[in-house]
């Protein structure tokens, strides 16, 4: 779960920075384009690039619905003045909306417009084979944003494959300038690769595409500090779960540089590598290492504010652990029970998730003594605190027979994730 998770929030992460890169634009023409437009077409396309600058700006400043007004009003320009079947629609038009439906995790929103865009694109440009890339992408994330890796993943290879094949970028900075030569897109929908296939369980099949946007990075245009640490932070994780130790360590030890500099300390990638790390360190051997690492995450946290979350859980659980081996048991019951405190809230939590942090407080109060409270005690005790937080949360959200949010909306103070 904490790796679909992840797998969610860096797909919206790389779709928010890639739309400054692929949308801050008038109309997405080539130069030849523009020029056939009449001077009456040209100040369409000017005022429906002003509204996207408008929508770019108010999703930058998470006002999502905002943003989706003004995207719908740059359409409705669009489809007034070129028609419903104009190629702006499917470059612009659909390619915004599916995007800021995403933003307000409204993935059937979301399907429909990039349906409508691939659709539209196939019909009036066959020939533009990176507007289809950038479509088979949204897909992608769309997956990713319904937990389904696998297809994520399939979809994300489709477009590697079709940006690869692109001869030109789809994006230009202004109507009247050439398209910009960075490969921002490609080395962006190439981490997502990677991320997919690790969170669905292959991480073999993953690692090739990190390798690739690291090199594309490198060999391309522009300033790609932010995407080599995303993907430096992603080949860690990749190496880790292959067993491949001796590799992990350096390109982990590398990304958390690279990370806080180029995405700050309190960015999720930066505690996801410091994470891997500190469970490399502790599971070797290396404990006050280990130990180190994970209080210097914790530290970045606002702990005051936090009703539950799967990387607090995954840390307390690990620094219970590593205390254990330390032979520190009244530390270990104290990470423990905060695990429980971080947990114990959370309605999408597996069973057998909340059954090993039960299970870890119990190995954490069996080093430090039970006291007055017996083991079937302390687990009738978690037991009863657990319906009784699922009880409020019912309550106050209402569910589906799952236990689950009526709305994938409804996910994103978890920090969504695949």
């Amino acid at each position: 779960m904490r790796a679909r998770l992840t797998l969610i929030f860096l797909s919206l992460v790389l779709l928010s920075a890639a739309l400054a890169v692929g949308c801050a634009i008038y109309s997405n023409s080539t130069s030849t384009e523009w020029r056939a437009l009449s001077s009456e077409e040209k100040a369409a396309a000017r005022r429906a690039g002003d509204e996207r600058d408008l929508g770019i700006a108010a999703d930058h400043g998470r006002k999502y619905k905002m943003a989706l007004s003004h995207f719908e009003n740059a359409c409705r320009i669009y489809e007034k003045t070129f028609g419903s079947e104009h190629f702006y629609m499917s470059r612009n038009c659909y390619d915004d909306l599916c995007y800021a439906h995403y933003r307000l995790w409204d993935f059937e929103g979301a399907r429909k417009y990039c349906e409508k865009g691939m659709a539209l694109s196939q019909i009036t440009e066959p020939q533009n084979i990176g507007q289809l890339a950038r479509y088979e992408n949204h897909f992608g994330v769309i997956e990713a944003g319904f937990h389904r890796c696998d297809a994520a993943f399939a979809h994300y290879e489709r477009s590697e494959a079709l940006f690869a094949k692109s001869v030109r970028p789809t994006h230009v900075a202004r109507p009247d300038q050439p398209a910009d030569p960075d490969r921002t897109w490609e080395i962006r929908v190439n981490v997502r690769a990677c991320a997919a296939a690790n969170a669905s369980g292959r991480p073999g099949d993953g690692l090739p595409y990190c390798e690739k946007a690291l090199a594309l990075a490198d060999d391309s245009s522009g300033n790609h500090d932010y995407d080599r640490a995303l993907t430096l932070v992603q080949k860690g994780l990749v190496l880790k779960n292959l067993d491949r130790i001796d590799e992990a360590i350096p390109v982990l030890e590398a990304a958390i540089v690279e990370s806080r500099r180029a995405l700050g300390h309190y960015d999720m990638q930066t505690r996801n590598a410091q994470v891997a790390l500190a469970k490399i360190y502790s599971h070797n051997g290396s404990l006050k290492s280990g130990e180190e690492l994970f209080l210097e995450v914790l530290s970045t946290y606002n702990l005051d504010t936090i009703i539950w979350s799967s990387q607090l859980v995954e840390i307390y659980n690990e620094l219970a652990l590593n205390y254990r081996r330390q032979e520190r048991g009244a530390d270990a019951v104290e990470a423990a029970e905060n695990a429980v405190h971080f947990c114990v809230s959370n309605p999408y939590l597996a069973d057998e998730d909340w059954q090993a942090v039960e299970n870890n407080l119990v190995a954490a109060k069996s080093m430090a003594g039970w006291g007055n409270e017996t083991e079937a005690d302390l687990r009738m005790r978690l037991e009863k605190q657990r319906e009784e937080k699922l009880k409020e949360w019912r309550v106050l959200f209402g569910t589906k027979k799952d236990g689950a949010p009526k709305t994938a909306g409804e996910t994103a103070a978890t920090h969504p994730v695949c």
